[in-house]
């Protein structure tokens, strides 16, 4: 999904992005000006080990963020997220870290004391001591593949998954609008491996009713066992609705097929606070493929998705394209983890408004997609001047990037930086962390 993507630096690279060569352009070394500059409002940020705290920030932000360039002076423990204990979070030693003035949040918002998704303790909110808090999926096996009941075609009517069985998603499985699909918590779901690459897709005007709960999560993971699974082993789930973007009201969604209805995998509208459901307490496991080549899913695709839906308590882990990326819309996401993903953790593009807060995500170092990598990758539009504009805010993310979980030792290239925004977008990146990336924060 990084086909296309202009970075200013320096000096110039040649990479390999949806199969065919892009120029990478990066801003350059320390930061400055160059010919044109971001609009991303980093504020209140803690940076803490990064190689370049900021490239191409503006002198205003510059101003609240606080550098740091030992995880010890502001961090209980050294070790949190290193690949003997993945598990480990990254408590902080004081929730008022001396230095850091937060930012005020938009009213829907909650207010925390503290920058980053943790403080000296999990808000209660996160139940990180639950059932649904397992970062790592290789943590977790499952029973059930080959009874599983599959799941394929177009579902036209309410149906409901329950937790006495496992289902198999087979092809592009469709949930057409009128319809809604409601899943039981603790109900597993597998995702069908190639040639089928299994993907669940909820057309406009249709709905997903995924709750789960904390000691009943629903999973959506590989239907191979133990260590065969790997990144990619199925699709995803996509999620299309009504809300406006900046590319138009009937846009299709890479890789998807349109279905009988000739609306399948489409996206966009007038509804700002359209409904497509409910997920909360959901995990994301192996999913994101190319469907054809430079058409990737992600763990979940938002598209035009609007802010009557519910997003909370979400992990995507291992995945092989984004963990979650917005097209347009407007929908809210809380309590987001995201682990191993080898592309962006989150990507917004097309005009997405919706406000993103607790987030923590975990690199791992020697994965990275080769169109570059980040935790937040924020665009708007190829055309200049299109509305609605990106504009989300995003607050309480604590990102663990690949310097800190090497150390000394090598990583993969590809990964770039902690939060990167595109000169036409304009988000407001507020009260994170961003530790151990080779750039923290860039606009470009």
């Amino acid at each position: 999904m990084k086909s296309g993507k202009i970075f200013f630096i320096a000096f110039i690279f040649f990479t390999i992005a949806s199969c065919h060569k892009v120029q990478i352009i990066r801003p350059p070394e320390g930061g400055g000006s160059v010919t044109f500059s971001g609009k991303g409002e980093f504020k209140s940020n803690l940076l803490v080990e990064n190689r370049i705290p900021t490239s191409n920030t503006n002198p205003s932000d510059d101003e609240t963020l606080l550098v740091g360039n030992d995880v010890g002076q502001y961090f209980s423990s050294t070790d949190f997220g290193k690949p003997s204990n993945p598990s480990k979070l990254p408590f902080l030693k004081s929730n008022a870290v001396a230095g850091l003035t937060l930012q005020l949040l938009p009213s829907d918002m909650k207010v925390v004391s503290y920058p980053g998704a943790f403080g000296t303790a999990a808000d209660p909110e996160w139940n990180i001591a639950s059932n649904w808090f397992k970062i790592n999926p290789y943590d977790m096996e499952y029973q059930g593949q080959s009874t599983a009941e599959v799941l394929q075609g177009e579902i036209n009517s309410n149906r409901t998954l329950t937790a006495n069985k496992t289902y198999l998603l087979r092809g592009q499985v469709f949930v057409n609008s009128g319809a809604t699909l409601t899943i039981e918590p603790g109900t597993i779901i597998f995702g069908d491996g190639k040639p089928s690459d299994g993907i669940l897709c909820i057309n406009r005007g249709g709905k997903l009713i995924a709750r789960g709960t904390a000691e009943r999560p629903i999973v959506f993971t590989s239907s191979k066992a133990g260590k065969q699974r790997q990144r990619g082993d199925w699709g995803g789930i996509v999620i299309c609705g009504r809300a406006p973007n900046n590319k138009g009201t009937d846009v299709l969604v890479e890789g998807i097929q349109t279905g009988s209805s000739g609306d399948g995998g489409k996206y966009g509208g007038n509804i700002p606070a359209d409904n497509s459901g409910e997920i909360s307490y959901v995990r994301v496991e192996f999913a994101g493929i190319a469907v054809t080549p430079g058409n990737e899913v992600n763990g979940i695709t938002f598209g035009s998705v609007g802010s009557a839906t519910k997003v909370d308590h979400v992990i995507v882990s291992v995945g092989g394209d984004d963990g979650l990326e917005w097209f347009g819309g407007s929908v809210n996401a809380r309590f987001v983890g995201l682990y191993d993903i080898l592309d962006d953790d989150l990507d917004m593009d097309a005009g997405y408004t919706g406000n993103i807060q607790f987030v923590y995500s975990l690199r791992n170092p020697f994965a990275a997609d080769e169109s570059l990598t980040g935790s937040l990758e924020i665009t708007s539009s190829k055309t200049a001047g299109s509305i609605p504009g990106t504009a989300p805010v995003i607050a309480n993310m604590t990102s663990v990037g690949p310097i800190y979980l090497v150390g000394e030792g090598s990583f993969n290239p590809n990964h770039e930086g902690g939060a990167r925004v595109s000169a036409d977008a304009r988000p407001k990146i507020v009260n994170n962390v961003f530790i151990g990336w080779p750039r923290g924060l860039m606009n470009y």
